[in-house]
């Protein structure tokens, strides 16, 4: 399908849109002008300008229209082929594939009560820091700054927060403790504390609801003051620069996961973003499954961390029998020299 996006330049968009231009896409010096139409997810969030029915959309967020366009696209195929799907079947060559079509999927499955108990809300802060995506830090960080969470990032946080262990009266306390500034009991319980039950199927139709997978999440499209997207593909260079920097990521680590992002690589960058955050050199295991699932990403540093205390723990061992080896041998010494005097 042809595309009639026209990039235009930096001078280009200060001539016709004007001094509007100066705070915009500061990082970008590629712009597209798209009807305005075309770009309805974005006119939203208020992630463009706009002039006489166009909309001037940064290089970074091309990628919004371009997923637009495809579902839009994948529609109209899947509504033409259900049409025909009934002859398509009895072809032996296609019948299997059209078949599997309706158990298609996003990202992988993930178990959310696998864990459940394995960690308690005093363990969040150090967890946050050391074993959380990105995504799930920054909204942490924002949760703590706030002292709140829209409903979509309750939501991606919260499932999340499900899948790591977290049980349903840990989380319900969890979430009281965190807006507590700004809410009362009393208004937590009528306006919060349901939502919170039912992500665990105690109310409503009682769905077992899973974690948010990483595909989910690139493809949110927050508004202002919203923060359920991944920052590889939110951020724009600066803001992600310095990061990265605040995460003690190395110089090159970050040169490269800026490559990655402005490729539109965003998982990639997450399992560098990870290697990089994790000693520099984990075991290819544990990061086979890195940025595809944020809760994937969470089990692989759980995994990391667990057996390097266990390594420490190990050596430890092994230096104090080393000593009381040393110092038997020592006694043993003692009691010959005794026995010849």
């Amino acid at each position: 399908q042809k595309l009639k996006y026209h990039p235009i330049n930096r001078a280009e968009l200060s001539e016709e849109v004007g001094a509007l231009s100066r705070w915009y896409g500061i990082e970008c010096n590629t712009f597209y002008k798209v009807q305005f139409e075309e770009a309805i997810d974005l006119v939203r969030t208020r992630r463009v300008l706009l002039k006489d029915g166009f909309a001037y959309v940064e290089q970074k967020a091309l990628v919004t229209l371009l997923e637009a366009k495809f579902r839009s696209h994948m529609s109209k195929q899947l509504a033409r082929l259900s049409r025909i799907r009934h002859t398509l079947k009895k072809d032996r060559r296609v019948g299997p594939l059209v078949a599997a079509l309706s158990r298609g999927s996003t990202g992988p499955s993930y178990k959310a009560n696998s864990y459940e108990g394995r960690v308690t809300i005093d363990m969040i802060p150090m967890l946050a820091e050391r074993s959380f995506p990105l995504c799930m830090q920054h909204m942490h960080q924002k949760l703590v700054e706030n002292s709140h969470l829209r409903y979509e990032g309750r939501q991606t946080f919260g499932l999340f927060l499900k899948g790591i262990g977290l049980t349903m009266k840990e989380s319900l306390n969890f979430w009281r403790k965190a807006f507590a500034r700004k809410v009362d009991a009393d208004k937590f319980q009528k306006s919060y504390s349901y939502n919170i039950r039912h992500s665990y199927g105690q109310e409503g139709k009682r769905a077992d609801y899973t974690p948010y997978t990483c595909m989910k999440i690139i493809r949110a499209t927050p508004g202002n003051g919203e923060y359920h997207s991944c920052p590889f593909k939110q951020f724009d260079e600066s803001h992600l620069r310095a990061t990265l920097r605040k995460k003690k990521i190395s110089g090159n680590s970050i040169e490269e996961i800026i490559k990655l992002t402005k490729g539109f690589h965003f998982g990639i960058a997450c399992q560098k973003y990870f290697v990089a955050s994790h000693g520099g050199n984990p075991h290819e295991d544990l990061i086979s499954n890195v940025g595809t699932h944020p809760n994937q990403y969470f089990d692989q540093s759980w995994k990391y961390y667990k057996e390097k205390a266990d390594k420490e723990a190990e050596a430890k061992a092994k230096k104090e029998m080393k000593k009381v080896e040393k110092k038997n041998s020592a006694n043993r010494d003692d009691m010959k020299t005794e026995q010849l005097v």
